[in-house]
C-alpha cells in the first residue's frame, strides 16, 4: 500500500484501511509505503491516517522523510525501534545512496545501495536502490515475507 492512496481523500483512504484490514483478516502479508506527500496533505493528516496502518503491517517501507513525520527521528535504529513499537513487524528504512536497514525486532541487516552509474529516471529508486534485495535478508527476515496461505485465483 502506498500513503499516496490515503492522502487523495476521504474515500481513497477508507479504500485502503478495508483492504488493509482484510487482508490482515486473511493471514496475507500488507506492506506499506508511506511515501508522503506534503502538497496533498497536511503532517498531521497524514500523521493521523498512516500510523494506524503501520500497527497492521507486515512491512513498514519508511524513507528517511516518512521515518521524521511518523517517528520525529531519521536516525536508524531509533527510527525502526519506534516502528517496531507502533507494531510493524519488518521496518525497511531507505536511506538512498547510504542503502537500506532491515529489522524484524530481532535481526538487523544493512544493505548497501546498488551502485547506478547513470540514473535514467528517479521514480522507483527508493524500491530499487533503497531496500535490501530479498535475497540478502537472513531466513528469519524472508519467512516474514512469505504469505500465511495462497491468493484466490
Amino acid at each position: 500500500m502506498t500513503g499516496i492512496t490515503c492522502a487523495l481523500g476521504p474515500s481513497p483512504r477508507a479504500t485502503v484501511e478495508l483492504a488493509v484490514r482484510w487482508a490482515g483478516g486473511h493471514g496475507w502479508p500488507v506492506s506499506l509505503d508511506p511515501n508522503h506527500r506534503p502538497q496533498l496533505w497536511t503532517d498531521e493528516e497524514a500523521r493521523a491516517a498512516l500510523l494506524p496502518l503501520v500497527a497492521r503491517c507486515s512491512v513498514l517501507l519508511l524513507s528517511v522523510e516518512d521515518a521524521e513525520l511518523l517517528f520525529a527521528t531519521a536516525e536508524p535504529g531509533a527510527a525502526i525501534a519506534r516502528a517496531h513499537g507502533a507494531r510493524a513487524r519488518i521496518v525497511v528504512l531507505k536511506r538512498g545512496a547510504l542503502g537500506a536497514v532491515a529489522s524484524d525486532g530481532k535481526v538487523t541487516v544493512e544493505v548497501p545501495a546498488v551502485d547506478v552509474a547513470e540514473p535514467v529516471d528517479p521514480v522507483g529508486a527508493g524500491e530499487h536502490t533503497g531496500c535490501p534485495r530479498l535475497a540478502d535478508l537472513p531466513g528469519d527476515l524472508k519467512a516474514l515475507f512469505a504469505p500465511a496461505s495462497t491468493p484466490p485465483a
